[in-house]
């Protein structure tokens, strides 16, 4: 209450929306599915351009980016607060999930999610199974500083580690340097870095 006005703040989300219901581990630096999804669209993933995140983590930059292509919806796999209230019939929820699904499409987009570390990568494709886009994203292990274009058309979109939590300020710099000149080979590649 103030100055002879109430305010009703009702809580219909549970979990903070940015938790969409298919990581069901990260890695120690984890980005937010909101702010990848956003990375992965400023991007412009398209079919006929490889998607690359060469340091992964557990694969959310990719995994947002092939469910964008496949017009997965957002929080698919999460539950809601609201879905408890009373006054709302389940048929609400069963019926926009239902509609959810009929929009999703088939694509030929491609991703690949790899990361130097094996483990990464690992839980990357569990997350990649869990969002419902294996088919189109591609986890494996590899060094980022080593990876070719094979003479394909190709994007980097990736959110390399930046001392906080991950290696320390030196480390991230000679990295940073290291990172500008090999993509640099990869070009007319799109790079794109958080």
């Amino acid at each position: 209450l103030l100055r002879d006005r109430a305010q009703l703040l009702i809580d219909t989300s549970g979990e903070p929306l940015f938790k969409r219901g298919y990581r069901t581990e990260t890695g120690d630096a984890p980005i937010r599915e909101t702010l990848a999804a956003a990375i992965a669209a400023i991007s412009r993933p398209r079919e006929n351009v490889l998607l690359w995140d060469p340091m992964c983590g557990s694969g959310t930059i990719a995994i947002e980016a092939a469910m964008q292509m496949r017009r997965i919806a957002p929080g698919k796999k999460r539950r809601f607060a609201a879905e408890q209230f009373a006054f709302l019939p389940p048929s609400v929820w069963q019926t926009a999930r239902e509609q959810a699904v009929d929009e999703e499409i088939a694509t030929a987009f491609e991703a690949y999610a790899s990361d130097i570390d094996p483990a990464m990568a690992e839980l990357a494709a569990e997350n990649a199974r869990c969002a419902g886009v294996s088919d189109c994203v591609k986890c494996f292990t590899a060094d980022a500083l080593t990876i070719s274009s094979d003479g394909r058309r190709g994007t980097i979109v990736t959110n390399p580690p930046y001392g906080e939590r991950m290696g320390t300020a030196d480390e991230v710099e000679h990295l940073y340097r290291q990172m500008g000149t090999h993509f640099r080979s990869l070009a007319p590649w799109q790079v794109y870095v958080i």
